[in-house]
């Protein structure tokens, strides 16, 4: 069910009324994870392999991904990556992208990437690792009865019309 960010914090606002504030950094363990190639045949870029860490994420922290990558053409920048993000707990569907919650549309990650001193692009065609791409996870009000927190991802490579890559997660956190 997808619902408003307005609706989102009057909800919670109304679960937390009469609730003292836990002041513990919350620490969810993945319990279900998968990552799908949901690219066409036709794509430059198919995973071959992504792993992520740690399994014990604290809230706000970072995670690590590292992931092989299979390119049948050399692809240079600009580098167009579209997301799509959900997060599902106590019932709601929240779609971060479309509340404005997170960006998730960037022109060129080349340019992006490089400036955090990654440089990728151009990539060449062949096998390749990305390996411990650090992302940060912001931090998130901890309700008493947020227990489960289930987030999916969809990430679209493309270059002007033509797309080079899909690739999707889904993500079962518990909290420990």
């Amino acid at each position: 069910m997808k619902i408003s960010i307005g609706l989102v914090a009057f909800c919670l606002a109304t679960l937390c009324n009469g609730y003292p504030r836990i002041e513990v950094t919350p620490m969810y363990r993945a319990v279900h994870s998968s990552y799908t190639d949901c690219g066409k045949s036709s794509d430059v870029f198919h995973a071959t392999g992504i792993s992520v860490s740690p399994d014990t994420i604290s809230i706000p922290g970072t995670i690590t991904i590292s992931a092989t990558i299979s390119s049948s053409a050399n692809v240079s920048a600009p580098i167009k990556a579209d997301l799509d993000l959900s997060a599902k707990a106590l019932g709601f569907t929240i779609d971060l992208c479309k509340e404005n919650i997170i960006n998730c549309t960037y022109a060129d990650v080349c340019a992006d990437l490089a400036a955090d001193d990654v440089p990728i692009c151009p990539i060449p065609a062949g096998s390749i690792s990305v390996k411990q791409l650090t992302l940060p996870i912001p931090s998130i009000p901890q309700l008493p009865h947020l227990n489960k927190l289930t987030v999916n991802a969809k990430a679209v490579l493309s270059q002007g019309d033509t797309e080079l890559g899909c690739f999707e997660a889904k993500v079962v956190l518990h909290i420990t």
